[in-house]
């Protein structure tokens, strides 16, 4: 029900709007003070609908904000900011904590030659464990000769005393390389 209301679907307040319109114009047609009335309690309905909508961030999208944030500190090689998405105990592959995983990818950015990676797809669900991002990316690197490549990940993010934190990184392998050739390229 929440979704509805600090997440609503863009065309719902304009639906609501455009029916408040509609009616105050048939009110306003007819002479008829109640109609009219509705009508503006219905566009004023809409209208608020779309600022709470707008201006209140649900738990989800700020998973999906962290999301980009994670990405983006990835592709500018801002450690403070990628370290900030993550929770002290967060698990990825054989990092068992935010300091090694932190670390570690600072290693293999360098490692890899890491040039840029871009964020092109991704979707959020949410149940009463936490809040799931599935993402792909295109990254190049200085050993890929200027092709991009694209991988799959998912993010688990929980709610704690800091807020909205990554707590387990999986590899989704569907991309084309292996957990073993992501593993190889990751640093100890």
């Amino acid at each position: 029900m929440t979704d509805w209301i600090f997440d609503a679907p863009f065309w719902l307040p304009i639906a609501i709007v455009v029916l408040g319109a509609i009616i105050w114009f048939s009110g306003n047609k007819r002479v008829d003070k109640t109609l009219k009335r509705l009508g503006l309690i219905a566009m004023v309905l809409g209208v608020s609908l779309a600022i709470v909508s707008y201006v209140v961030d649900t738990d989800k999208e700020k998973a999906i904000s962290g999301t980009r944030q994670l990405v983006r500190s990835v592709s500018d090689r801002d450690w403070t900011n990628f370290q900030a998405v993550l929770h002290p105990k967060v698990q990825f592959m054989f990092y068992r904590n935010r300091d090694a995983l932190v670390a570690g990818a600072k290693t293999t950015a360098d490692s890899i030659g890491l040039k840029w990676v871009r964020l092109t797809g991704l979707e959020a669900t949410q149940d009463p464990a936490g809040i799931v991002t599935n993402i792909a990316v295109f990254s190049e690197q200085d050993g890929t000769g200027g092709q991009m490549i694209r991988t799959n990940w998912q993010f688990d993010w929980q709610e704690g005393s800091e807020g909205w934190q990554v707590v387990k990184i999986t590899y989704l392998p569907e991309s084309g390389l292996t957990p073993d050739q992501i593993e190889k390229r990751l640093a100890r």
